[in-house]
C-alpha cells in the first residue's frame, strides 16, 4: 500500500512587501511505492523571498513526487540516485516527478541517475523568466520521459538530457515568447519532440543527439521568428520539421550518416530552411 507524505506551505500575503521564504526538505532512503506532497502559496510576495522545496530519493523506486509552487522566485529540486554497477543493482526506477510553478524568476531541477530507468519528469509553467532543467544519467540509462509545458511564459529556459536508448523529451509551449529549449540525448533510439504553438515567437530551439535518434519539431498557429537547429550525429536518424501558419522561422538541420530530414512549410511566408548532411 502506497504511503503518502504531505508537506502543505500555505502563506497568504496580500502585501508585496511581506516575504515567505519557506524550506521544505524531504530525504528517503531505501523506500518503495511511496507518495510526497509539497505545497507552497505566496502569490504577491516580495521577490527575493521564495520558497524551496527539495526532495531526495536514495535507493528509492515506485515513489510520486509532487511539488506546487505559487509565487515568485521559488526553487524545486528532486533527485532520485541509485546504484547499477554489474551484477549489483540498486536502482532509482520507475519515479514519477511533478512539479508546476506558477509565478516569476521560478527554478526547477529533477535529477535521476544510477540505475535510472523508467522514470517520468512532468515540469509546468506559468510566467515569466523560470529556468528548468530535467536529467537522466547513468551506465544503461533507458525509457526515462520528460514532459514540459510552458504556458504564458516568457523568457524562459527549459534544458532536459537524456543519455542511454528508449529515452523521451516531450516540450510544449504555448502563448509564450523569447523562450529557449535545449535537448540533448546520447544513446540509441531516443526520441525529442518539440511543439511550438498559440502564437508563440522568437523562441529558440536546440536540440543534439548523439547516436541513432528521432527529433520532431512542429510549430502552428500563427507563431512567428523561432529559431530551430537540429545535430544529429551517428548514423540512421530522423529530424522532421514541421511549419504550419507560421512565418520568418528558421531551421537548421546538420546530420552525418545513413540520416533523413523532413522539412514541411505550409501557409507561411520568410522561413529559411538549411539541411547539411556529410
Amino acid at each position: 500500500m502506497k504511503t503518502q507524505l504531505a508537506i502543505l506551505i500555505s502563506v497568504a500575503l496580500a502585501s508585496n512587501l511581506a516575504f515567505a521564504g519557506n524550506d521544505a526538505d524531504v530525504d528517503m532512503t531505501n523506500f518503495y511505492d511511496e507518495s510526497v506532497r509539497v505545497e507552497q502559496v505566496s502569490p504577491g510576495t516580495n521577490p527575493y523571498f521564495g520558497n524551496y522545496a527539495d526532495v531526495d530519493l536514495n535507493k528509492t523506486s515506485g515513489t510520486t513526487v509532487d511539488i506546487y509552487q505559487d509565487g515568485n522566485s521559488n526553487t524545486a529540486t528532486v533527485a532520485a540516485t541509485g546504484t547499477s554497477f554489474l551484477w549489483f543493482t540498486n536502482e532509482a526506477k520507475d519515479n514519477t516527478a511533478n512539479i508546476d510553478q506558477v509565478g516569476d524568476s521560478n527554478n526547477s531541477t529533477v535529477t535521476f541517475s544510477g540505475g535510472a530507468d523508467v522514470n517520468t519528469a512532468t515540469i509546468d509553467i506559468q510566467g515569466d523568466s523560470n529556468v528548468t532543467s530535467s536529467t537522466f544519467n547513468g551506465s544503461s540509462t533507458y525509457r526515462n520521459e520528460a514532459n514540459i509545458t510552458v504556458v504564458n511564459g516568457d523568457l524562459n529556459n527549459v534544458t532536459t538530457s537524456a543519455s542511454g536508448s528508449f529515452n523521451k523529451a516531450d516540450v510544449y509551449i504555448s502563448g509564450s515568447d523569447a523562450n529557449t529549449v535545449n535537448v540533448s540525448q546520447t544513446g540509441f533510439l531516443n526520441n525529442a519532440d518539440v511543439d511550438i504553438t498559440g502564437g508563440s515567437d522568437g523562441n529558440f530551439v536546440d536540440i543534439v543527439q548523439w547516436g541513432q535518434n528521432t527529433a520532431g519539431v512542429d510549430i502552428t498557429s500563427m507563431s512567428f521568428g523561432n529559431d530551430v537547429d537540429i545535430l544529429q550525429s551517428g548514423f540512421g536518424s530522423d529530424a522532421t520539421v514541421n511549419i504550419t501558419s507560421a512565418s520568418d522561422n528558421i531551421v537548421y538541420i546538420s546530420q552525418t550518416s545513413m540520416d533523413s530530414a523532413n522539412v514541411n512549410l505550409t501557409s507561411g511566408t520568410n522561413s529559411t530552411v538549411t539541411v547539411l548532411q556529410r
